[in-house]
């Protein structure tokens, strides 16, 4: 095995041993903190930017990505409001906490995400990773299987900025009704 692959073996099990926690500590029950809220999805918006600059950089070049842009920001949306839907939340009786259960179907449609993205990269450049030439990339003609596994990072971002608003609004609510 060549140290290339290897140094992508070791990395996507490092990501898998992330998102496996982050899956398990989606199921258990969790009190709502809207400030947390915020600022982890601030980080998540932030990390998908500079992937995309990083990797996908070349989605500008190409027309039918770029137009496709909206349309998985929309349904990153839509799949984050459905999804809150989902979750099941309670005040505790004692201290009128907000608190939820059930993100675990939103952490297992993220690792699919990316689990699609990182397959897409893998089927049109021969490496889990991508390119790493940015911008540069441009000219490398890997075509719209590669610009759309950058498209899925909006997804995902349309994904993360649902959640974080239909939960603060629900912690919101209840915080007028209380």
């Amino acid at each position: 095995m060549s140290p290339a692959v290897q140094g992508q073996l070791f990395t996507l099990g490092f990501v898998l041993l992330f998102l496996v926690l982050g899956v398990s500590r989606r199921m258990r029950p969790q009190p709502v903190r809207p400030g947390r809220i915020a600022v982890s999805g601030g980080i998540i918006v932030l990390l998908l930017g500079v992937s995309l600059v990083g990797t996908g950089g070349r989605i500008i070049a190409d027309p039918v990505a770029l137009a496709l842009v909206p349309v998985f920001l929309v349904l990153g949306g839509l799949a984050g409001y459905y999804l809150v839907r989902t979750l099941t939340f309670w005040n505790d009786p004692d201290t009128g906490a907000l608190w939820m259960r059930g993100g675990a179907l939103f952490a297992i449609i993220l690792v699919a995400t990316i689990a699609i993205r990182f397959g897409a990269r893998a089927v049109a450049t021969g490496s889990f990773a991508g390119s790493t030439g940015g911008f540069s990339a441009a000219g490398s003609g890997h075509g719209l299987l590669y610009d759309l596994s950058a498209d899925l990072l909006f997804l995902s971002l349309g994904l993360w900025a649902a959640r974080a608003f239909f939960v603060i609004r629900r912690f919101r609510a209840e915080a007028v009704a209380v």
